[in-house]
């Protein structure tokens, strides 16, 4: 929903929408979130439905990277939106 918001806040009826987005960066085993990227990966991948859309190949090769404290890589974005409504001023 994200990049979608601004838009979202126009056809509400807000004015001089703006809006800004922060994308998380990880570093491999060295980052906080490294143990919940793994462990989510390990329990989709133990789904029956999600079987046949990544190899086990693909698979240990994420692992792999997410046990490397060099690895650098991007998360979510983080979007905010904001703006008045018609009549008001900004920030009041």
């Amino acid at each position: 929903m994200g990049r979608k918001l601004p838009g979202l806040l126009r056809r509400a009826g807000l004015v001089d929408v703006d809006a800004e987005g922060r994308v998380i960066t990880l570093r491999g085993a060295s980052s906080t979130l490294a143990p919940i990227y793994t462990k989510s990966h390990e329990q989709l991948v133990a789904r029956s439905d999600a079987r046949g859309l990544i190899t086990d190949e693909e698979s240990a090769a994420f692992l792999r990277r997410m046990a490397d404290p060099e690895f650098d890589m991007t998360g979510q974005t983080m979007m905010a939106a904001w703006g008045p409504r018609p009549g008001t001023e900004a920030g009041v």
